[in-house]
């Protein structure tokens, strides 16, 4: 494993670390503080009791993270793993990363680069709005909500990098950025333009 995914792997697991504990606060956090408040109400409530509470709240706090991390976490490796397969991928490297980019150079006139990208992105599932911009070279897309993200903003600029060459960069991103499980849905956003362009690009040849 070289040095470049392995810092991947770790920034992806700090940050379930970081969802880990502010589940179990939050979780837990409002178990104490009901459990408190109902044992106030019947005057019940001491210094002790609070702190019964607080033990409690953080036990069920870690078992309620615990739970939650797990099938999250195992869903969200089953859908990476699964899309590297399915898409015969060699960014392997890239799978831990929630927003995405993918870059490939095409010749051809700015016209046929736009058309081609513009082509290749509505193969991407639930694609819901598609903007392009000719004065910017760009293109913009945006895709319905699933069970895998509540949507994607998915932008494409083309730069000139010699004559009738062109560099295109696909970038996918969820919309919320907070957002910390995917399932590969962005990954699968810009694998699939990828290889519909390379596919256009073949059948045009």
């Amino acid at each position: 494993m070289n040095g470049h995914k392995k810092t991947k792997m770790l920034k992806y697991f700090f940050h379930i670390l970081n969802f880990a504990i502010i589940s179990c606060l939050g979780f837990g956090g409002g178990i104490a503080l009901m459990r408190y408040i109902f044992l106030t109400v019947n005057n019940q409530g001491s210094l002790i009791e609070f702190f019964n509470s607080l033990k409690i709240g953080f036990f069920l706090g870690i078992v309620f993270s615990v739970f939650l991390i797990l099938i999250l976490f195992l869903l969200d490796i089953s859908s990476r793993l699964f899309i590297v397969k399915d898409k015969n991928s060699n960014n392997s490297q890239s799978i831990w990363d929630i927003e995405q980019c993918r870059e490939i150079e095409l010749s051809g006139s700015l016209n046929e680069v736009l058309n081609i990208a513009r082509q290749a992105l509505m193969e991407i599932t639930s694609i819901r709005k598609i903007n392009q911009d000719n004065k910017t070279q760009s293109i913009e897309a945006v895709t319905n909500v699933t069970w895998r993200s509540f949507g994607e903003i998915i932008t494409i600029s083309v730069t000139l990098k010699e004559d009738n060459v062109w560099l295109l960069k696909c970038i996918s991103k969820c919309k919320n950025k907070n957002v910390l499980f995917d399932y590969a849905k962005n990954f699968e956003n810009v694998e699939t333009w990828l290889g519909e362009v390379n596919l256009l690009i073949k059948n045009k040849g």
